[in-house]
């Protein structure tokens, strides 16, 4: 029997989370879809750090907001999830679909992509723990909710993100612990994706596969800890995006490369099959401040998926003073994802068999790729930490991380970020001074606005 879901906003224990997007946007939509959730007023917490004084209300903050998408085609760190749930919410709430036909038209191919809108999620390509957020968006897009103008593209952009989540999926489910309760049971009996992509720390998160399930083999019974994004999917009852697939043919990419249509992504993503199983390459993540996979091998006679995640996998990883990723390379047929603290480097021994297929996804677009499997990953010396942008005394990015670390709201956060990358070091100091951030972190702002302050007085 499926598992009835109840939600609450504002999620208890979680006040000083309630007015992030990827909170009160997730409520507001299932509340106006008709979910089984209890919307009540906002509770004063850590919550007042970012909204003095708060909203009194889930609706009055969704007012305030917008459904722009200058910040997904600017590009700066913006998350791709933050404005399309947005664009979602409102759209529901209030009929005001903003930017979303815009954006639905350039991801699907059909207008010429501004910025980062010219690639397929723009610079958060692949995610585990976000994908579902932007699928569900789509799907609301898709939907006779959405103007009908905007359907047609987003059902486009859903197809190509299902034909680039099956470039990494194989057809059995992961043996290990990834899918198993207390009682060693498996809470899952779907097809396993990899996680290699943006923030992606880990393979099993029930809203990605639950979305995936339905959406590409028509099957929604074989999770059992499906959550809000897969509701969002049976409430809205989209018809099939194509036929629906049987799981033994993810074995065979043809279809998923063909359907990618002119798609291209940032970055450089590897497919590549063994006999012996799926391997999965990043060189480089786009964003090296936040935890991700880089690679990923799905051994098909093992019935397991080992990850290339160099981090320790107890911690956070987030935030002032967290590890970054320095990048992947295939060194003596060994691949190695390393990032600043090596005691996480995780290595992997390739096969040594000839490939049967190889599939590159680009900023030039999806294609089959000449030659084996080792050489199209050439032998590397390990890799350096990133040289700083800009002034060599000046760490950009480890400014732009600080920055994001304070914990603001996207619409604060960003400008505050682009001043840092422009080197307005005087404006970027008082941005930061005004960001509304929790009271635990007003004294990193503090330092943060003063270190500004000395660069521009350097200058």
């Amino acid at each position: 029997m499926a598992r009835k879901l109840h939600f609450t906003w504002p999620p208890p224990g979680d006040e000083d989370k309630q007015f992030h997007n990827e909170v009160a946007a997730v409520a507001a939509i299932l509340q106006a879809l008709g979910a089984d959730i209890d919307v009540g007023p906002p509770r004063e917490n850590l919550a007042k750090a970012r909204h003095d004084p708060p909203p009194p209300s889930l609706r009055d903050w969704l007012k305030s907001k917008d459904s722009g998408m200058g910040g997904l085609t600017l590009g700066g760190g913006r998350s791709w999830n933050h404005p399309q749930l947005l664009m979602a919410a409102r759209g529901l709430v209030f009929n005001e679909w903003g930017d979303a036909g815009k954006l639905m038209a350039m991801q699907a191919g059909r207008s010429t992509g501004e910025g980062l809108a010219q690639f397929l999620d723009g610079e958060e390509p692949r995610s585990t723990d976000y994908d579902s957020f932007r699928w569900a968006a789509y799907l609301i897009f898709a939907s006779n909710k959405a103007p009908a103008a905007i359907r047609d593209d987003a059902r486009e952009v859903l197809r190509r993100q299902m034909r680039l989540a099956m470039l990494g999926a194989v057809p059995w489910t992961d043996e290990g612990l990834e899918f198993r309760n207390a009682q060693g049971e498996l809470t899952f009996r779907g097809p396993t994706l990899s996680p290699v992509g943006e923030r992606s720390p880990k393979t099993s998160h029930p809203d990605q596969c639950g979305l995936f399930c339905r959406l590409v083999l028509g099957q929604s019974n074989l999770g059992d800890r499906d959550g809000w994004a897969p509701l969002v999917a049976d409430m809205l009852g989209i018809d099939p995006l194509f036929e629906p697939r049987d799981r033994a043919t993810l074995s065979d990419p043809t279809a998923a490369l063909a359907l990618l249509g002119n798609a291209r992504v940032l970055g450089v993503f590897r497919f590549v099959e063994y006999p012996e199983g799926r391997f999965v390459f990043r060189a480089n993540q786009m964003n090296p401040n936040t935890p991700s996979a880089l690679w990923s091998f799905a051994d098909h006679a093992k019935k397991r998926q080992v990850r290339g995640f160099p981090f320790d996998p107890e911690a956070k990883n987030r935030g002032k003073g967290a590890p970054r990723s320095i990048g992947c390379t295939i060194e003596n047929g060994e691949v190695v994802a390393r990032s600043t603290d090596d005691r996480f480097t995780a290595r992997f021994r390739l096969p040594t068999s000839t490939p049967l297929w190889s599939i590159i996804v680009d900023e030039q677009g999806a294609r089959f790729e000449n030659g084996n499997g080792p050489i199209l990953l050439p032998s590397q010396p390990p890799p350096h930490p990133p040289e700083p942008s800009g002034n060599p005394a000046i760490d950009i990015q480890a400014l732009v991380a600080a920055v994001f670390a304070l914990g603001a709201q996207p619409d604060q956060t960003d400008p505050a970020v682009a001043l840092v990358q422009d080197q307005q070091w005087q404006k970027a100091s008082e941005a930061v001074a005004a960001l509304s951030v929790p009271n635990k972190r007003r004294g990193d702002r503090n330092a943060l606005a003063a270190q500004l302050q000395d660069l521009a007085e350097d200058e």
